[in-house]
């Protein structure tokens, strides 16, 4: 409406707070009929210390559509009208457009809901409902996945469980607070990438009061054999957990008791074992079960909260940086099509605290007695309570990226903006794209696209063999931005190359236009020969990764010094067009120049090519996302032997061959 995206932007954020609290408000008001309660959930949520946590990621902070989701359900147990179907349905497909990762963690705790709140009566029939409404409510975006999909298996998309396991939470999370927060910023017990899940000291205590004014009804009483078999559970977790306790003392330990060898040489088997008997232990509980047959919100939103922290962990649960359980929840869960697209498990804690807070409304509920004179006091001092836990004066704000006038007034077509490769750079060009409308080869996003660092380094090293292969990719305009061009070097660049026009400037930006390149040779056409053997003078052992036909096995020559060597025996001497090296998943590991050197006899050899790989590099990685090959063309010279050789310096990125192929002409 107003034109302006960071209007928009700070629109869609700054409401996010108030927008969450209303949620959760309405929510809480139709659990307890109480203003006051709903008034301290919608603080909790809305303004909880995860979300400063959280700032960065619109799409997490946007999470307001999952308490109307659970209000539609709540309403529909009460007034089975179609409405409430419709507020559940929408709401969850709106929750799914603004977080794609609410889209696969929401529905745990809806089946969690369905679990609990599900009366016996008309069991079936009532599942059935509420799953066609989420059914059609998210049917719109079937499109979306599908396309989603595709382009998943295109590009061979996957989240290794390393990257997976970076981005889950600590155990030591929930003592661990952002540390913008006024009063809780020092506490910093195990920090990790979005794994500050502090909840606050107010709603913490709010809840334990609650827990202490449990109705006192009437409790299913357990038979004998119940009694025994959970006094056998809580035995089990404690003589677990002590040996845990014990191992992570003294060191991994071994004693034989009644002839059987007990040994304990890590944390995880006995933590994982413990835990198992103690959640048995607890859902057996006959406070449990009753708070279970009456249906009883409060112990709903403690639980789910507890098992959606569970899953905040991750496949591999640690405790300062050691796996402490084996086999946990989250792994089961990455079973499931669509998570194993997910890197951060820690996300799950957003749904966690929409259930802390129902539950501190709750509990405020429980403990302040409706007719109570001292209410509004007990009101005023939680609500100060909660919002000083997730107090901030320091918000952190960024300029505004510069327009670029000469881009909105230049002729359509892809552009490119130097430099390339660094973040804030990269961010302002996506940011500029927004006014001009052309499409941008800059791009910044979680996942960095397996061309890109081929291309930043040959443009980072004036390789005019990557504006070559640029402008026949379509790219022809260039935009150098003068107050980042240090000491003129992309200008001067751009003017060396070979027909490169300068057609726009004003006292900020400078627009070249790459003149038509000549179209790309075709691919090396022949036959794929054998390779007798592989020679290195580095990891020699290794050199039969590069020809074992998988991907995610390589040689390597460690990080690229010059005089590294891999010499290729063939069969018989053949007239060779190309040889291939793909990188796999190690798309950095281009060698940065790279000599090809020809023999029949292995005595004498000639040089038959020598260059940097950047532009093959990058070309490859856009023609083959997957394999990511490397061509470097021969043009039909006739050898028996190749000599790769690498002859630049890179202190970071090795060079690695997961698959090499020398392809030669068919007689």
């Amino acid at each position: 409406m107003t034109g302006s995206p960071v209007v928009a932007y700070n629109t869609a954020f700054l409401l996010s707070f108030p927008l969450s609290g209303l949620a959760a408000y309405l929510l809480c008001y139709q659990l307890t009929g109480r203003r006051d309660a709903a008034w301290v959930a919608g603080l909790a949520y809305g303004f909880c210390p995860y979300r400063i946590d959280q700032i960065p990621h619109l799409q997490v902070l946007s999470s307001y559509w999952m308490p109307l989701a659970l209000l539609g359900l709540h309403r529909y147990l009460a007034e089975p009208r179609w409405r409430w179907l419709a507020l559940f349905g929408v709401s969850s497909l709106l929750q799914g457009l603004s977080n794609g990762y609410y889209l696969l963690y929401f529905p745990i705790l809806v089946m969690g809901w369905l679990v609990w709140f599900l009366p016996a009566v008309h069991r079936w029939k009532t599942l059935a409902a509420v799953g066609g409404a989420w059914a059609v409510g998210v049917l719109p975006l079937a499109p979306i996945l599908w396309r989603y999909q595709q382009v998943h298996e295109r590009f061979g998309f996957v989240r290794s469980l390393g990257e997976v396991r970076s981005f889950s939470a600590d155990v030591t999370g929930l003592i661990s607070a952002p540390e913008l927060l006024n009063l809780w910023g020092f506490l910093d017990a195990f920090r990790r990438p979005e794994g500050q899940l502090f909840p606050g000291l107010a709603v913490v205590i709010l809840i334990l009061v609650g827990l202490t004014r449990v109705e006192r009804v009437v409790r299913e009483h357990p038979t004998a054999v119940v009694t025994w078999g959970r006094r056998g559970l809580a035995a089990s977790a404690a003589v677990l957990f002590m040996a845990a306790i014990v191992g992570w003392a003294i060191g991994p330990w071994e004693v034989t008791v009644l002839g059987l060898d007990i040994i304990v040489d890590s944390l995880d088997k006995p933590i994982s074992e413990g835990l198992v008997f103690l959640v048995l232990f607890a859902l057996t509980s006959p406070t449990v079960r009753t708070a279970r047959r009456l249906g009883s919100a409060f112990g709903f939103y403690l639980l789910a909260a507890a098992g959606l922290w569970m899953l905040t962990l991750g496949p591999f649960p640690m405790f300062m940086g050691q796996q402490v359980i084996l086999d946990a929840p989250y792994l089961w869960l990455m079973q499931l099509p669509g998570f194993d697209a997910l890197r951060v498990p820690a996300r799950f804690w957003m749904v966690a605290v929409g259930c802390v807070s129902i539950a501190a409304g709750l509990a405020f509920a429980r403990a302040v007695p409706v007719s109570a004179r001292w209410g509004r006091v007990a009101l005023g001092i939680v609500s100060v309570a909660i919002l000083g836990d997730g107090w901030t004066t320091r918000m952190p704000v960024v300029q505004v990226p510069a327009r670029s006038q000469v881009l909105e007034q230049a002729a359509a077509g892809p552009v490119l903006e130097l430099p390339l490769g660094a973040f804030a750079g990269d961010v302002a060009a996506m940011y500029r794209a927004i006014h001009h409308g052309r499409p941008v080869a800059n791009g910044y996003s979680g996942h960095t696209a397996p061309h890109y660092q081929a291309l930043a380094h040959g443009l980072e090293t004036l390789d005019h063999d990557i504006l070559t292969a640029l402008s026949r990719l379509g790219v022809r305009d260039v935009l150098v931005t003068r107050n980042t061009d240090v000491d003129g070097a992309y200008a001067n660049f751009l003017a060396a190359h070979a027909g490169t026009r300068l057609v726009a400037s004003d006292d900020r930006d400078s627009l070249y236009r790459l003149p038509v390149a000549a179209p790309a040779p075709p691919r090396a056409q022949g036959a794929i020969v054998p390779v007798m053997s592989l020679e290195a003078n580095v990891d020699a052992d290794h050199t039969s990764f590069a020809v074992d036909g998988d991907r995610a096995t390589r040689w390597t020559s460690g990080r690229q010094r010059p005089g590294h060597e891999l010499v290729i025996a063939l069969d018989t001497t053949h007239v060779i067009e190309a040889v291939i090296l793909e990188l796999g998943p190690f798309v950095n590991d281009f060698p940065r120049l790279l000599l090809v050197e020809l023999s029949d006899d292995r005595q004498t050899w000639v040089e038959a090519w020598r260059g940097p790989t950047s532009a093959e590099a990058m070309v490859g990685a856009l023609a083959d996302p997957i394999g990511h090959p490397i061509e470097v063309r021969l043009d039909g010279r006739s050898a028996r032997y190749v000599r790769l050789r690498q002859l630049a310096t890179d202190p970071v990125h090795y060079w690695s061959i997961a698959e090499l192929h020398v392809v030669a002409s068919v007689p």
